[in-house]
């Protein structure tokens, strides 16, 4: 979907400009240079091997199961995945594996995170003062929404279990950060064109201004998941 909007988009079926005009239209001294954007492919192929290999049968994963359980998040993920997937839900939650669990962890927020890419990939299009100042929520959205995956992907590691397994690392793990990675980027690319264009700020307080953004934005996130990484740890304990 993702792909389709972007090849869309860029070919100005919804009347917008492609993304190498945008960039060359409003350039900016942290815009990546064309060839780094090749890691996109690589990321897509992943993500769609993680969806094929989710829909592949789960009874090889039960022998991975060693009295791993779930915390009560993770739990209400996997159920909640579950009722959007009912054909994956062959067996309790505590007997699936690590598929499962990673499943749970990390599709919800694709789907979000894609969501909010295509969104900013319509805004961006437009090249607009108001399309880039608009642009702006969509990509903070996906950026959360990927950096909420890589802590659901933290969480399933216990003290007994600390390393996710080969295939869940390279299926779930590695595409989700390297897309957390980017939307970093492309989130303080955004910004800075937003102030530009929507400001009279010369380059200097722009960056300034991005700086603090994108530091809060981090340190919010950064705190949230503390908060609930020590929630989390409270209720194992009494549970035990």
């Amino acid at each position: 979907m993702v792909l389709q909007v972007q090849n869309l988009s860029n070919s100005g079926y919804f009347g917008g400009h492609s993304n190498a005009e945008v960039s060359a239209r409003f350039p900016t001294a942290i815009t990546p240079a064309s060839w780094a954007f090749s890691i996109w492919p690589v990321i897509f192929s992943l993500q769609l091997a993680a969806v094929v290999y989710s829909c592949l049968s789960s009874r090889s994963e039960n022998s991975q199961v060693s009295g791993i359980g779930f915390t009560a998040h993770a739990h209400r993920s996997a159920q909640s995945r579950h009722q959007l997937f009912p054909a994956t839900a062959t067996a309790p939650l505590v007997s699936q594996g690590w598929k499962t669990r990673a499943v749970a962890a990390c599709f919800p927020c694709w789907c979000a995170g894609w969501v909010c890419e295509c969104v900013w990939q319509l805004c961006f299009g437009h090249a607009t003062p108001a399309a880039m100042l608009l642009a702006t929520v969509p990509i903070l959205g996906a950026l959360a929404a990927f950096q909420l995956a890589l802590s659901n992907l933290h969480a399933l590691q216990t003290p007994a279990q600390p390393a996710l397994p080969s295939l869940t690392y390279a299926l779930f793990w590695v595409p989700t950060s390297l897309n957390a990675a980017w939307l970093s980027v492309a989130s303080a690319v955004q910004i800075v064109i937003a102030l530009q264009t929507n400001t009279r700020l010369p380059a200097t307080p722009a960056a300034v201004a991005l700086a603090l953004v994108v530091l809060g934005f981090g340190i919010t996130l950064t705190y949230l998941h503390k908060v609930r990484r020590v929630v989390e740890a409270q209720r194992t304990c009494n549970a035990t």
